[in-house]
């Protein structure tokens, strides 16, 4: 017997091969249910990549409408120093859409009337902000009920205020628009309109904006102050530059202009950050399936003994029946990790089309898939492997 063991393979890889296959093809239930878990995790692995992908060009796209169209300039009011009405010299230069002041002011706005259903009895407040006259175009101010502040309000210094939809229920605000009144500092201001949409200052859709001529006509003290400077793709390096010039020419060092990473830094950095998290997420995935491999490969050899005892007798090498049930393993590895890059993609198709993304998913991602769980598969089966070729002929014998 132990000559047995010492002497070559009797068996080529090749047939091993071919008897790995068999036994997998005798079995379709069982191989499925052996492979179920990599399946999962192959799929898991895929649709992770595949949604990281197609997300990305989204984000792409968004960081060059927003991040890469807006240059903010800000100053210390703490010195005393205000924010001139530079906006029309912003306007004049190439590459500038709109431009605005956006003053966070010390008052707070209260609703005219009580809240019905208000659990604390209608005292509701919310931030407000004084705006210069292109605010609407330079904020992106959208998704509008009612009217919006126009060049008109400014220069009467009306007493007008537009909210965002978020705080307009806790004012008590309903449509029409228009007869509302709230207050800022115990004077009654008309509401004239509500809008749901502020990308670039997201605050703004829980606050009320008011014009910067009424709040300086009212005295009203300022927190903080900075200009919002709308520009076009590929101006904002250079509008920043030349900002605190345009904003103060004899002192611009009481400004500070900052302008948005460059797209190309900005998208690789995070498609490097996301990248190594999805990364990491696919191959866990992937390597918490391919556990169930060895653990139904355990219990196959444990249920077989007797087959692999009468191998061992009719001439086959311990060598020779771990080469075999190592195969099992790989190949089974394999075909769980096709199928899961198939149904990964679907998911990657899925999530797009309800998204109404392109999908995206690079081709050498699914056959790395496939391959990375062959190997596991492979790898898996080690142990259950050296307990198959452990299997003396005559102890195995006795329990067929």
């Amino acid at each position: 017997m132990n000559d047995n063991k010492s002497r070559a393979s009797a068996i080529s890889f090749f047939a091993a091969l071919r008897e790995a296959v068999l036994t997998i093809a005798a079995n379709p239930i069982q191989t499925g249910l052996n492979v179920a878990g990599t399946v999962l995790g192959a799929a898991a692995a895929i649709a992770a990549l595949g949604v990281s992908a197609t997300s990305q060009s989204q984000v792409d796209r968004v960081f060059d409408i927003y991040a890469q169209t807006q240059v903010t300039v800000v100053t210390d009011t703490a010195n005393g120093f205000r924010l001139p009405d530079s906006e029309p010299r912003f306007e004049e230069l190439p590459g500038v859409i709109a431009a605005t002041t956006v003053s966070r002011l010390t008052a707070t706005a209260e609703p005219g009337r009580q809240v019905l259903g208000s659990e604390d009895g209608g005292n509701v407040v919310a931030s407000v902000y004084a705006v210069g006259p292109t605010a609407v175009a330079a904020l992106d101010l959208g998704d509008w009920t009612g009217r919006q502040l126009d060049a008109g309000f400014h220069s009467r210094a009306d007493a007008v205020a537009v909210v965002g939809s978020a705080i307009a229920d806790g004012l008590g605000l309903a449509p029409p628009y228009g007869a509302e009144v709230i207050y800022i500092s115990g004077e009654p201001v008309t509401v004239i309109g509500v809008f749901a949409a502020s990308p670039r200052e997201q605050q703004l859709s829980q606050a009320v904006l008011v014009p910067r001529s009424w709040a300086d006509k009212s005295g009203l003290e300022i927190a903080g102050e900075e200009l919002i400077v709308r520009v076009r793709v590929g101006a904002a390096d250079v509008i920043a530059e030349r900002a605190p010039t345009v904003v103060d020419p004899f002192e611009p060092g009481r400004v500070v202009a900052s302008a948005p990473p460059t797209a190309e830094s900005l998208r690789a950095q995070v498609a490097s950050e996301v990248g190594v998290l999805v990364f990491v997420m696919a191959a866990g995935a992937l390597f918490v399936g391919s556990i169930g491999i060895s653990n139904t490969t355990l219990v196959g050899v444990l249920r077989r003994t007797g087959e692999f005892s009468l191998r061992r007798a009719l001439g086959a090498t311990p060598r020779d029946v771990a080469r075999m049930v190592v195969l099992e393993g790989a190949i089974l590895g394999l075909v769980a990790g096709l199928l899961g890059a198939v149904v990964g993609m679907l998911v990657v198709v899925g999530v797009s089309w309800v998204a109404r993304w392109t999908p995206l998913l690079e081709v050498r991602w699914v056959l790395l898939t496939a391959v990375g769980a062959s190997v596991l598969g492979a790898l898996f089966s080690i142990y259950p492997a050296r307990r198959a070729s452990a299997i003396e002929p005559a102890t195995g014998l006795r329990q067929i």
